[in-house]
């Protein structure tokens, strides 16, 4: 097993210290990650970091963490708050194509999620692992269908009418109709303007 250098790797091999308390503990006080590496934070001080739904304390959107902002969005990606992460096309820079984010591979995809490149998203059906049904990915539900989309699951995507959203006519023509009903209003508005600024012509020439 593989672990990282730090300040007692030449003394002590079997022991490492943690990053946040500061203590040297044995290896088997640390996690191990997929790629054979142990973690920098020893299992107690990640176990104290969590809150009670299982979440980091600063990230839990329930708890009100440091990190979350009044939008009810992670602090450094949010649009509204120009958080330290957003750039100057309003997007997330590290996936910026303008600003040719690190997080973008040489086919100007975002790496994780390239087939090409072989990103860790992937899995070894050469589908994106969330989304895949062979590896039973976080995306899919229990009746094996993505969850968004499960009638049953009630998905995101599912509209009023217990139909997906984007191939609803029942919403198409809701919507349709809210933008005839808002375009009507501007022209009204616009013919409303033009007729007191005309009135306003009259006066000034009778005057």
């Amino acid at each position: 097993m593989k672990r990282q250098r730090d300040e007692t790797s030449e003394s002590d091999p079997d022991t490492q210290k943690c990053t946040r308390c500061r203590h040297n503990l044995p290896l088997n006080n640390f996690k191990v990650r997929k790629c054979k590496l142990y973690t920098k934070t020893c299992i107690t001080c990640i176990q104290k970091s969590f809150c009670s739904h299982d979440k980091q304390k600063e990230f839990c959107k329930e708890c009100k963490g440091s990190a979350i902002c009044k939008h009810n969005l992670v602090k450094s990606v949010c649009k509204e708050c120009k958080g330290g992460s957003i750039c100057k096309h309003n997007t997330i820079r590290s996936i910026c194509k303008e600003c040719k984010g690190g997080a973008l591979c040489a086919h100007n995809r975002v790496r994780s999620k390239c087939k090409d490149c072989k990103g860790g998203s992937i899995c070894d059906h050469n589908r994106e692992r969330y989304r895949c049904k062979e590896c039973k990915g976080g995306g899919i539900c229990e009746h094996n269908r993505v969850r968004t989309a499960c009638k049953e699951c009630k998905g995101g995507s599912i509209c009023e009418h217990n139909r997906v959203r984007s191939k609803c006519k029942e919403c198409k023509v809701k919507s349709t109709s809210q933008t005839k009903l808002f375009t009507k209003g501007n022209e009204k508005e616009e013919n409303s303007v033009t007729e007191s600024e005309t009135e306003l012509d009259k006066n000034i020439v009778k005057n």
